[in-house]
């Protein structure tokens, strides 16, 4: 019988969800103090999986295996999800900010030359 108890491993990428799930809802919500309040959290995360993975032992079973498998899959959807609203956010406070300025002058795209600079200087590739 499987022990019911989730590995150090598990735990840790469990957190790491958690906390990028959070930040994907501080970025849906624009609360900035959640944004803010994460970083520290996120790197706690990292520190966390990273140890439970050097302290893991080698002879994991398939059950095990599959876990792991299915949390880190959790882990990218959250961070996929993250870097979406991310995108989408930066998208808008530029467009917002052209549009208050008023210095936008727009493309054949819909898109003033401001914002166009802007997306190519952010590297959004997964």
């Amino acid at each position: 019988m499987a022990d019911p108890t989730p590995s150090p491993t598990s735990r840790a990428l469990a957190d790491l969800r958690e906390v990028l799930e959070a930040v994907g809802n501080a970025l849906t919500g624009v609360e900035l103090e959640g944004l803010l309040t994460a970083e520290e959290r996120i790197a706690k995360a990292v520190r966390d999986v990273r140890a439970a993975t050097a302290a893991r032992p080698s002879g994991d079973t398939v059950v095990e295996r599959d876990t792991l498998r299915s949390d880190v899959h959790a882990v990218r959807a959250a961070l996929q999800r993250c870097r979406r609203l991310g995108v989408s956010l930066s998208r808008f406070a530029s467009f917002s900010l052209t549009a208050a300025a008023g210095t936008g002058s727009y493309t054949r795209r819909g898109l003033s030359r401001a914002s166009q600079i802007s997306e190519r200087a952010v590297d959004t590739r997964v």
